[in-house]
């Protein structure tokens, strides 16, 4: 226990924080008739999305290969399929998740992006537990920080409910 404590202190660690959603992308569409009719699609692709997904997946992706730095992510799911996946996406990418806030009394945000074949695309998006994602919550997580914290990356903050 001691060795990880001394390996721990010379990592760096950073924290990737806020919004974050599944995202479902539609590509490929076609329409036909009114902008909100989806006529066919060619694949369905899931990935993470929000600020906090999308910021620590890619450091995780970047620094996968260096034993010297840790990427967290800090936000808020349910306890959902959508849920399960986004932290799959981050085990996958190589992010550290005991930050992440799991509420299962809602559902984790969920956004579905047709992207059109003719080159527009579009946004549904069901904010869900972001909703209720506090800076008290945020403030909590962050009193279980690791030791070794380097930098704070906190996307959209302003669209946290004060």
């Amino acid at each position: 226990n001691f060795t990880r404590q001394i390996a721990n202190k010379m990592k760096t660690a950073v924290i990737c924080c806020g919004l974050s959603c599944l995202d479902l992308q539609l590509l490929g569409c076609t329409k036909s008739g009114t902008e909100e009719a989806i006529e066919h699609y060619e694949e369905a692709v899931y990935c993470a999305g929000g600020s906090a997904s999308m910021t620590a997946a890619t450091l995780s992706l970047l620094t996968k290969s260096s034993s010297d730095v840790d990427i967290h992510v800090l936000t808020k799911l349910g306890r959902d399929f959508n849920g399960d996946k986004m932290q799959e996406f981050y085990k996958e990418a190589g992010a550290i998740t005991d930050m992440v806030l799991i509420d299962p009394s809602s559902r984790t945000s969920m956004a579905v992006l047709p992207v059109f074949a003719s080159g527009g695309r579009g946004c549904f998006v069901n904010l869900a537990c972001n909703e209720g994602f506090t800076t008290t919550e945020v403030l909590t997580q962050l009193d279980s920080a690791p030791d070794n914290v380097r930098a704070f990356l906190f996307g959209y903050p302003h669209l946290l409910p004060l």
